[in-house]
């Protein structure tokens, strides 16, 4: 069964034009718990956006959550223009301990959302500038010159640093999870490996990676995708498959349509989100 979702919308500013669109599908999953954000003239500046994909687990609670409340938190961060990066950080943080405070509160009545969580990959742009941040597995890449670039780091509970804080937090490794349970490190969310009162309050964390790059003149798009497309889908793959479709003057919807679409026909049975984001440095405004 699938859901479909989808939209599309261009913005303009004096150093690019910027055009997008996102199609997500449900796939085989009982339901659909991914969310998407997308903030045109992002704090009410032309040349500023925001984008995201949030894949949830457990449920949908924890990526409704993240998408209604990360670009406004984002925004409100003091230091969002001296220090980017770090207000980046500090916003996801902040939003993973309010919705810990919420899961605290129902927890009797919804028991089930102490595993309620969501992998987050989002794309901030400023001016000629952009920032990638991301928790678990949910990616991004660029094209660049017809070439994959990986935006984002993938978590993995077996990775060296990951698995040290995990085992720190007391917590064990199983079957490749924490607890056994757990696929990803770091997330927004899963209480029940934040609860000092389950003496592993560092197990999983929502401290995002983040990478920053230059908009300019060899950046043609952006892709961001939960697992759901890069578990089967290699990046120079997904770079491929979108060029071949914007030489046949394919908008970007119905790129984002047939990259989804192709997802689940090579085998993807998890929801499947895509946002792809092309920007135009050669001709800003038009």
């Amino acid at each position: 069964m699938q859901r479909p979702s989808s939209s599309e919308r261009s913005q303009d500013c004096d150093l690019w034009s910027l055009s997008w669109a996102h199609f997500a599908a449900q796939g085989q999953r009982k339901t659909m718990e991914d969310e998407w954000a997308a903030v045109m003239n992002f704090m009410g500046r032309s040349d500023r956006a925001f984008f995201a994909i949030f894949d949830g687990h457990a449920g949908g609670s924890a990526s409704k959550f993240a998408a209604k409340h990360l670009a406004d938190t984002i925004a409100h961060q003091p230091n969002i223009d001296s220090n980017p990066k770090k207000a980046l950080i500090e916003a996801s943080l902040k939003v993973d301990t309010e919705f810990l405070s919420k899961v605290e509160q129902i927890l009797e009545e919804k028991e089930e959302l102490v595993k309620a969580g969501t992998t987050v990959v989002s794309v901030l742009i400023q001016g000629k500038m952009f920032y990638c941040s991301n928790l678990g597995d949910s990616g991004a890449i660029m094209s660049r010159n017809g070439r994959a670039v990986n935006l984002s780091v993938e978590h993995r509970p077996t990775q060296k640093k990951e698995r040290k804080r995990i085992l720190d937090a007391g917590t064990s490794i199983h079957r490749n999870r924490l607890g056994g349970t757990l696929a990803v490190p770091r997330g927004i969310g899963d209480a029940e490996f934040k609860d000092v009162e389950n003496h592993c309050a560092a197990a999983s964390t929502a401290e995002p990676s983040i990478k920053e790059f230059t908009l300019d003149d060899k950046v043609e798009f952006l892709v961001l995708a939960c697992d759901g497309l890069w578990d089967v889908c290699e990046h120079q793959e997904v770079v491929d498959f979108v060029h071949s479709r914007i030489r046949k003057h394919q908008n970007l919807l119905s790129i984002s349509k047939d990259l989804v679409n192709h997802a689940l026909e090579i085998g993807s049975t998890d929801n499947v989100s895509v946002l792809i984001i092309s920007v135009d440095t050669n001709h800003p405004g038009h």
